[in-house]
């Protein structure tokens, strides 16, 4: 692989890692104001973080995911962490769309 493709695909790895961030930002920040009665170990704790966010935040949120979707379909070799979370997001937007 030339030295290009393999900086372009370095700033793509670091790209989808900001943009994991900005996911994790978006869901601590409504973690928060979730009643601490409510476990997160319950089956109703997703569902109350997302029925706290702005339908903004529902929006911002999905596009940041479709962003991360387009970026891990053009990379490869991706830390099995990063993938992790990327699947627990996707599993959070399922919740969002129901909503």
């Amino acid at each position: 692989m030339r030295t290009r493709d393999k900086q372009n695909k370095h700033k793509l790895k670091f790209r989808y890692i900001e943009q994991l961030q900005i996911l994790g930002k978006i869901w601590k920040e409504h973690c928060v104001l979730v009643s601490p009665s409510i476990l997160k170990s319950d089956n109703n704790y997703n569902n109350e973080v997302v029925r706290l966010m702005s339908e903004s935040k529902k929006k911002e949120y999905c596009s940041v995911l479709a962003k991360c979707d387009d970026i891990a379909v053009n990379i490869n070799g991706v830390d099995g962490s990063l993938t992790k979370s990327h699947k627990v997001f996707s599993d959070y937007k399922k919740i969002i769309s129901e909503d």
